[in-house]
């Protein structure tokens, strides 16, 4: 059942989940509410900082691993792309997947100041990938992870729109900045799939043109 509240600006009756007052336009300020980003970035540190500490630092690439690369192309071809098929939300374990349940399940603050910092935090945690890095673990990781976040973003999105619907100008820059991860999101699956693309090619015709030789 829906509460109400009274304004404290004119006295109007207003939505206790309501962030601006519909009478005079008085924003409120909710101390567990504005809490709530400053608890969460504090939460998702701790995780990050227990997922840092169980990684083991990555070997370095030399000559053999570079000619293990070439010779054994097709079967490395075969693993990353069952790495980004396979590495989703639903495959993380340990700290990984406490960290993404935080994420997913987090409340989302409702009024305007909160919502449009919410969606600062969430946005600055989308990352492009690389040619470089789009086929390694690194970046299948990365991919995984921006698809976390941006569906963190969509519930930001929905929430505004109830929240902060006399302000137009709000929900629209959370729209831009979804649409923008949403964006990043798919330029990184073009990106990788176009570099896999490239590379089937050319060791298709590298194969051909050393028989025809």
């Amino acid at each position: 059942m829906a509460s109400y509240l009274k304004c404290p600006a004119c006295g109007a009756i207003r939505s206790a989940s309501a962030a601006v007052c519909p009478e005079c336009g008085y924003e409120f300020q909710d101390v567990a509410v504005s809490d709530s980003v400053t608890n969460f970035h504090k939460e998702l540190m701790e995780v990050d900082r227990e997922i840092s500490a169980s990684e083991s630092p990555d070997s370095k690439i030399g000559c053999l691993m570079i000619l293990a690369w070439i010779f054994l192309f097709p079967i490395m071809l075969c693993i990353a792309i069952v790495k980004m098929a396979m590495h989703t939300e639903k495959n993380l374990k340990g700290a990984e997947k406490r960290k993404a349940n935080l994420i997913s399940t987090y409340p989302v603050p409702n009024s305007r100041r909160d919502l449009l910092e919410f969606t600062t935090l969430i946005r600055s945690q989308i990352q492009s990938l690389t040619y470089m890095n789009c086929v390694t673990k690194e970046g299948s990781s990365i991919q995984a992870w921006d698809k976390v976040w941006v569906k963190k973003l969509v519930q930001v999105e929905k929430k505004s729109e109830m929240a902060l619907a006399g302000d137009s100008k709000a929900c629209q820059d959370i729209r831009k900045e979804l649409e923008e991860a949403q964006g990043i999101v798919a330029e990184n699956t073009k990106k990788q799939y176009t570099v896999i693309g490239i590379a089937a090619v050319a060791f298709i015709a590298l194969m051909v043109f050393s028989n025809i030789g």
